[in-house]
């Protein structure tokens, strides 16, 4: 099944519109508090742009595999209409977890000192040298 038509049939009007305020509510009264207003934030799955479409920042990116994502993503959002790779690009680790956060440390100094980081940063944010400091949510 096309993507477009799976999109079409899981939600009608009515329930995109009440998502659209449930995302609204949640993205003012939570999320918003951890973004920055120079950060640039990439929604993975963006689909309908629920969650992109309602945050502050510097830079707003919406990554989705449909066309239609473009059609929903609002005004300063950037899409990248692209399938989602296997590519690990985002670790969550435990909050009190000092050796696991200074393993990836090590492996991010790795990366850098490799050039992969930079070809990473090239392909998905443009920018080789963007600001990839570590952040504690």
């Amino acid at each position: 099944m096309q993507l477009p038509r799976l999109y079409a049939l899981r939600f009608n009007p009515a329930e995109q519109e009440r998502r659209q305020r449930v995302w609204r509510v949640l993205c003012r009264s939570f999320f918003q508090r951890y973004i920055e207003p120079a950060d640039t934030v990439l929604d993975i799955g963006a689909g309908y742009c629920e969650f992109i479409n309602q945050i502050d920042c510097g830079r707003r990116i919406a990554l989705d595999p449909s066309a239609d994502v473009r059609r929903y993503a609002g005004p300063g959002v950037e899409v990248v209409q692209r399938g989602i790779s296997v590519e690990k690009i985002a670790i969550a680790v435990p909050l009190n977890d000092q050796a696991l956060l200074g393993r990836i440390t090590v492996a991010q100094a790795e990366l850098e000192d490799n050039g992969t980081l930079q070809r990473i940063r090239r392909k998905w944010l443009g920018n080789p040298f963007a600001d990839q400091n570590l952040k504690v949510l």
